[in-house]
């Protein structure tokens, strides 16, 4: 089985066309429903579905150049550029998987109002498990770099990217 990330881009447009018809299906008679006219529901439609996907395009572009940058500054290792890449590409998990439980727990982190935490207290438990995350990257990037300095830096400037995204939205 391929990872997706390694395939050419016509078998990739294949593989999500049924997943984007099916979004315009769904969305076009959810909006059956409401009393608004379909092209403004539509134009709703792509503008966030383009906006979102040109933020994944920035960004991702953004980190695999640093993470290939990275990969060409590990001087010991003897795997191909490719190898190293897809190797250190893991340093971004841990701040992607706890951003991601900041982001769709939104609604479990306003509910701890409700047990007597303020703004500012729940911001707090939100910033550390960002920070969590942060430190748990600069660490693997630490490992799988195997201590290089100068092949960790793209790495720190890739997490900070990831970790300055989500404080900004918190």
């Amino acid at each position: 089985m391929r990872i997706i990330s390694f395939m050419p881009l016509n078998r990739k447009f294949k593989l999500w066309l049924p997943v984007l018809v099916w979004a315009g299906i769904i969305f076009t008679f959810s909006s059956l429903s409401i009393n608004q006219p379909a092209p403004f529901n539509w134009l709703d439609f792509i503008s966030v579905a383009s906006f979102m996907l040109s933020s994944m395009l920035l960004f991702g572009g953004i980190l695999f150049f640093l993470t290939l940058l990275s990969s060409v500054l590990l001087r010991k290792e003897e795997k191909e550029i490719m190898k190293k890449v897809s190797i250190i590409g893991y340093t971004y998990t841990p701040v992607a998987l706890l951003s991601l439980v900041l982001g769709l727990g939104a609604e479990m982190f306003s509910l701890l109002h409700l047990t007597g935490l303020g703004s500012s207290a729940v911001k707090g438990v939100k910033l550390v498990i960002l920070s969590t995350g942060a430190i748990w990257s600069l660490y693997l990037s630490y490992r799988l770099t195997n201590g290089q300095l100068l092949a960790q830096i793209p790495n720190i400037i890739g997490i900070g990217i990831v970790t300055w995204a989500w404080y900004a939205v918190l």
